[in-house]
C-alpha cells in the first residue's frame, strides 16, 4: 500500500535558538526591517509568552505589552538577551 500525502504550507515562523544550546528560543513573528538592535540604555515595549518543553504558558505579558529598560530587564534574564538580538 502506498500512503501519499498533499501538503500546503500556510505559514512559516522562524525560531532561532538564541544561546546556541536550547535554553532560549526566539520566534520571529515580524521580522525587522532594520540593522540595529536594542541597546541596555534602550527603553522597549515587548509582549511575550513564555512556555515549557509541553508547550504550556506559565508566564504572558499583558495585551498591551510590558515596558523597560533593557538593562533592567523584565521577569527574567532570558528576555533581555532576547530583546538585544531583535532588529526594529
Amino acid at each position: 500500500a502506498t500512503l501519499t500525502f498533499d501538503v500546503e504550507l500556510l505559514s512559516w515562523a522562524n525560531v532561532k535558538d538564541i544561546c546556541k544550546d536550547g535554553g532560549i528560543y526566539k520566534k520571529i513573528l515580524t521580522k525587522g526591517d532594520n540593522w540595529e538592535n536594542p541597546k541596555d540604555s534602550d527603553e522597549v515595549t515587548v509582549k511575550y509568552e513564555a512556555r515549557v518543553e509541553d508547550g504550556t504558558v506559565i508566564a504572558k505579558s499583558p495585551d498591551e505589552g510590558v515596558e523597560f529598560y533593557v538593562k533592567d530587564g523584565h521577569l527574567c534574564p532570558a528576555i533581555r538577551k532576547a530583546v538585544k538580538t531583535m532588529k526594529k
